[in-house]
């Protein structure tokens, strides 16, 4: 249980001694996120998500190392690399584009630390309209509405906004696409 509590203790895996952070994506998090029983025996998943410019072997034996010595067993053990694609990368300076253009402000693209599509598609990155909210409108409590919280919730007007973006995005994407064609870097 002490094991249990070391990987609970902060959400950065400090106590467990495998934080790590970089400039571009912030810190390790460590999240003990389900325990349970199974055949009798206790089993715990955890998800850890590091920064960009660190790799599994970075932290992951000393984990295992500790896992064991607590006399845990791990059963697997997978692992699905943080991806990045630098900021001023010209796809992504296309699409910061479209965004400035049609949301009439001002922003920089951002790392988060969740799993997108953008890992699993080649030169692809996760694109999102960006709004804010005010949940009040609907009269949701504070800490309600916003993704992966109770009453998960988008407003009406965000959602067209947001259809304005991807169309203009998308305008930007293909004219980008064909001058990399004319040009052979693509």
């Amino acid at each position: 249980m002490k094991f249990l509590g070391v990987l609970a203790a902060d959400g950065y895996g400090e106590a467990a001694g495998i934080s790590c952070e970089d400039s571009i994506s912030g810190k390790l998090t460590c999240n003990l996120g389900v325990v349970f029983m199974k055949e009798g025996k206790l089993r715990a998943e955890v998800d850890i998500r590091y920064p960009v410019s660190m790799h599994q072997d970075d932290f992951l034996p000393k984990l295992l190392k500790l896992a064991e010595k607590a006399g845990f067993v791990p059963v697997e053990v997978r692992d699905d690399p943080p991806y990045y694609m630098e900021k001023n990368h010209p796809f992504v300076k296309v699409l910061m584009d479209a965004w400035k253009e049609s949301s009439g402000r001002a922003g920089e693209p951002f790392v988060m630390g969740g799993g997108t599509y953008a890992r699993k598609i080649p030169n692809a990155v996760a694109f999102g309209p960006g709004q804010q909210r005010d949940f009040r409108i609907p009269g949701l409590p504070d800490g309600h509405g916003n993704g992966h919280c109770a009453d998960e919730a988008e407003a009406a007007e965000n959602l067209k906004n947001a259809v304005k973006i991807y169309v203009e995005a998308l305008i930007r994407v293909d004219q980008w696409i064909g001058k990399q064609k004319e040009n052979k870097f693509l």
